[in-house]
């Protein structure tokens, strides 16, 4: 194929453009914030943003209700609120828009449109973490603070303020979050292995409680055989002999019957 030469001026103008933004303060543009809601109930916002030089960044699962479904307050819910009031957010009207997701797809999700194409100044953060078994580390990015276009913040602009403070002081200091969880990740991943480790079992601290010995059965003194009773002879029927019915009759003693006449 023959090579014929002709410059591009647009190629030229975005070899410097692309990557990822960083920790730190940046000019941007919106491109896309995207209405979410969490297993648990809450309202989230995916921010996509771009600078001047192409480099782009997204923002996920950032909570804008005043508190978490759990009732614990939601420490986002400033940013969020200075985020609405810097670019002048009045409605919170949302319409359906696409979103390309982490591998290529692209859906339609609903997006608040007072958001979209806005210019504006934010401090943003990545925060190192672990994923939920804690094998894997997660790289996430939070929109730390928000102020105009030209970098001054709410309490500058009321001020009458024209040359920003608080965007360049931050500007100077923020920097990469590493938390413990990840940093405990990496001493394991040195050490070669990811798994966290397993607690130790709790030695126990009750004595062993000692068998109970049955007391001995002291042998008992035989019951003596209960005292034999006289015996009673059975009266033997007496046999009455030359009974003298007269005399019976007359109450008169009966030889040979000690009872007779008693009655």
């Amino acid at each position: 194929m023959a090579f014929t030469f002709n410059i591009n001026a647009n190629a030229a103008m975005a070899a410097g453009k692309g990557g990822s933004l960083g920790s730190g303060v940046h000019k941007v543009t919106i491109l896309g914030a995207w209405l979410g809601t969490t297993k648990n109930g809450n309202n989230t916002i995916d921010l996509e943003v771009e600078s001047d030089t192409g480099m782009k960044a997204t923002m996920y699962g950032m909570c804008i209700d005043e508190k978490f479904t759990t009732g614990s307050d939601n420490s986002s819910f400033g940013v969020w609120n200075e985020l609405a009031m810097i670019t002048g957010m009045q409605t919170g009207a949302t319409q359906i828009m696409n979103k390309t997701q982490f591998d290529g797809t692209v859906t339609q999700e609903p997006a608040f449109v007072e958001l979209v194409n806005k210019v504006m100044t934010i401090g943003m953060q990545i925060v190192w973490d672990v994923n939920q078994d804690e094998t894997k580390e997660v790289k996430r990015r939070n929109l730390y603070r928000v102020f105009d276009a030209n970098g001054l913040s709410l309490a500058e602009k009321q001020a009458g303020e024209t040359s920003p403070k608080a965007s360049v002081a931050l500007a100077g200091t923020l920097t990469d979050y590493k938390n413990a969880e990840w940093e405990a990740l990496q001493t394991r991943l040195n050490a070669g292995s990811a798994a966290p480790a397993m607690a130790a079992p709790v030695a126990a601290t009750v004595a062993p409680i000692a068998p109970v010995q049955a007391a001995p059965v002291q042998p008992t003194a035989p019951i003596a055989a209960p005292a034999a009773q006289p015996q009673v002879a059975a009266p033997q029927p007496q046999v009455v002999t030359g009974v003298n019915p007269n005399a019976v009759a007359q109450g008169m003693p009966v030889a040979g019957n000690p009872m007779a006449g008693q009655f």
